[in-house]
């Protein structure tokens, strides 16, 4: 019988743990449930959530929890026979919330210092058509340009440096009483976010097995 897998990605803004939830998701052959991406499609297609989803972001605030839980909870109970959760929970309640709502199998926390998560955050451009690229890592075939239709990049509102800082020094402050409740199940597994793409996707499916 196979197993089915029920596994949350968590960890500072600039830890990679969105590309790594899409990695093994694509690798375990489940859907990855991005809760950015869904607030971003809201706010493209102007609904009631998307309008108030569009105040926070634009002020560097993370969306309130009640209205998170609920477009969380739709999702998941359609993609019940598995799936990998990519930035929800982000703090205590919706922890709760998700642990009461479904039975999870592994928590993987990726591990950044401040320092590392600035310099990868601050060095991201984005494109209206959903692209993202990066100064260092992944820059553009041409500067400032989306390689594909050649809008003009942007930096997100909550990837200026004064809302970079705001975002770490809330996470931390919620990682921690998160992290203690998916240790006393036993399903918590740190991950060290500092190595390449490949050597961290390696390292989360040997703590899988």
């Amino acid at each position: 019988m196979k197993k089915k897998y029920q596994i949350v990605f968590i960890g500072p803004p600039g830890s990679g743990k969105g590309t790594q939830a899409k990695l093994l998701s694509k690798y375990l052959g489940v859907p990855c449930v991005s809760i950015g991406r869904i607030l971003r499609q809201q706010i493209k297609r102007n609904t009631k959530v998307g309008q108030q989803v569009k105040n926070y972001v634009n002020k560097g605030k993370l969306v309130p929890g009640e209205v998170v839980n609920q477009i969380m909870e739709n999702y998941i109970k359609k993609h019940q026979q598995g799936f990998v959760l990519d930035g929800y929970p982000r703090e205590y309640r919706q922890a709760k919330f998700l642990d009461n709502l479904t039975d999870l199998t592994d928590i993987f926390e990726i591990t950044l210092d401040n320092k590392i998560a600035k310099e990868r955050i601050s060095g991201r451009r984005n494109c209206r058509c959903g692209r993202i690229y990066h100064i260092k890592y992944k820059p553009p075939k041409k500067n400032n340009k989306c390689d594909v239709d050649g809008l003009k990049l942007y930096i997100r509102a909550d990837d200026k440096p004064v809302a970079i800082i705001k975002r770490l020094n809330l996470y931390r402050r919620k990682a921690r009483k998160i992290s203690a409740l998916f240790r006393k199940k036993h399903i918590l597994h740190k991950v060290d976010g500092r190595p390449s793409i490949a050597e961290i996707h390696q390292s989360v499916i040997k703590k899988l097995k």
